[in-house]
């Protein structure tokens, strides 16, 4: 009797089969893992930005701002790219922050999109950042929305793509 190792040609091709379609099942679930993490990642990224210049202003006894863009004496640029934390007196730059992944869409929702905070932490008005995935316009809550208080504390909640 032969010894019978390995697969035969029938088995390998029900084998591939089945990968293919396992494959083409999970591909867009993966897809949206990866534009959600995406999306978290700028989300934390600015967070961190608004805390780090509320703690500067308040260590520095000054006032510090966040500046949308990646030059410091222009504060008008767009948030996609990117932002930096500069000290109010002199725009000398505290820590600048990449622009976020191209399918990341950053929009300013009232008022100036500089975000100052004075040395005691407080900010300077309050504002809001709203952040989506690209291309994300219905009622599903896939967008985020960073709010500052007055007092200077930011908070991110989720909400619907077509409030942002």
């Amino acid at each position: 009797m032969p010894d019978n190792r390995g697969f035969s040609l029938i088995e390998l091709v029900v084998a591939v089969a089945v990968l293919s379609i396992l494959t083409t099942v999970a591909i867009p679930g993966f897809s949206r893992l990866i534009e959600s993490t995406r999306l978290t990642s700028a989300t934390n990224a600015l967070t961190t930005a608004l805390q780090l210049a509320r703690s500067e202003a308040i260590n520095r006894n000054a006032g510090v701002q966040v500046c949308p863009g990646d030059d410091p004496t222009d504060c008008t640029q767009s948030w996609a790219l990117g932002w930096q934390v500069t000290l109010t007196a002199d725009n000398s730059v505290i820590k600048q922050w990449e622009a976020p992944p191209s399918d990341v869409t950053l929009v300013q929702q009232g008022g100036s999109a500089l975000i100052q905070f004075r040395g005691n932490g407080q900010s300077q008005a309050a504002a809001q950042v709203g952040l989506k995935r690209y291309g994300c316009t219905g009622t599903e809550t896939d967008g985020r929305q960073i709010s500052i208080s007055a007092i200077g504390r930011a908070s991110v909640r989720d909400v619907a793509c077509s409030s942002i």
